[in-house]
C-alpha cells in the first residue's frame, strides 16, 4: 500500500497505529481478506436493497434531467481544465473517457476517481452540486478559508517550500521537520482552500502552489486598499 509517498507492507503500516497487538492482527487479517468480507456484506444487505429499490427508482427518475444537463455541459468542456479548475488536480495523463453517476448522500459535493490505465475519469456528482461556478458578491468561502489558513506559520513554510518544487506529504514532513500527521491535515485544508494543486504521475500524488488562487487573493486584498487622495 502507499503511505506518505513510500511503498511499505500492510503490516509495517499498521505498526504505527496506537492499538494492541491482538487487535492489530485482527485488523490485518480483515484488510487482507477485504474482498471476501465485502461479498459477505453484500449478501447481508441485498434484501434491504431490494426493498429500497422502488424508492430509489423515483429519485433516479428525478435526476434524469440533471444527467442531460451534465452531458451537455461536459460536451463543451476541456475535461483536463475542469479537473484543474474545480478539483485542483493537474495530471500528466490525457483522460478521454468520462463516466458520470449521481450522488444522493452529500448531494452538494462531488467526488472523482482516475483510472490511468484506461484514461478514464469517474465522477460522482451530487444532485445539488453546481457544476459551473457561481459568481457571488463579496469573498467566496474558499477565499475566507485561504486567508485564515495563511495565518499559520507551518502552512506558510509548506507553501514557501512548494514554490521550489512539487513534493509528497512525506517529502514535506522530512524537509521541513514537521510531523507527518500535521502535514497531511494541513495539505487537506490547503486543498480545500484551493491554495494547492495536485500533480498525479504514475500513481504518486505531489502538491504544488496554485498561483491562480494567490493572484485572486492578492487582487482581493488590493481592492480593500483605500483610494489615495
Amino acid at each position: 500500500m502507499w503511505w506518505a509517498g513510500e511503498v511499505t507492507s500492510l503490516a509495517q503500516s499498521l505498526e504505527s497505529l496506537p492499538i494492541t497487538a491482538s487487535y492489530r492482527v485482527r485488523l490485518q487479517e480483515a484488510l487482507e481478506h477485504f474482498d471476501q468480507y465485502i461479498l459477505q456484506l453484500e449478501k447481508l444487505i441485498e434484501p434491504v436493497a431490494q426493498c429500497l429499490l422502488p424508492f430509489l427508482e423515483r429519485w433516479a427518475a428525478k435526476s434524469e434531467p440533471l444527467f442531460q444537463e451534465w452531458e451537455a455541459y461536459f460536451a463543451q468542456q476541456d475535461l483536463q481544465m475542469w479537473l484543474k479548475n474545480r478539483c485542483q488536480l493537474s495530471t500528466y495523463n490525457c483522460y478521454e473517457v468520462l463516466q458520470i453517476a449521481p450522488r444522493y448522500i452529500g448531494a452538494r459535493t462531488a467526488r472523482y476517481e482516475l483510472d490511468e490505465a484506461d484514461h478514464m475519469v469517474s465522477l460522482q456528482i451530487g444532485v445539488g452540486f453546481p457544476i459551473q461556478k457561481r459568481q457571488e458578491a463579496g469573498l467566496e468561502n474558499w477565499e475566507l478559508l485561504a486567508l485564515r489558513l495563511l495565518a499559520g506559520p507551518a502552512r506558510i513554510k509548506m507553501i514557501s517550500a512548494l514554490r521550489e518544487r512539487p513534493m509528497t506529504t512525506g517529502e514535506m514532513a522530512r524537509e521541513l521537520g514537521l510531523h507527518l500527521g500535521t502535514v497531511g491535515r494541513d495539505v487537506s485544508s490547503l486543498l480545500d482552500a484551493r491554495l494547492l494543486l495536485v500533480e498525479l504521475n504514475d500513481g504518486r500524488m505531489r502538491y504544488r502552489v496554485n498561483p491562480t488562487a494567490l493572484d485572486i487573493l492578492a487582487a482581493r486584498l488590493l481592492a480593500l486598499k483605500p483610494d489615495s487622495d
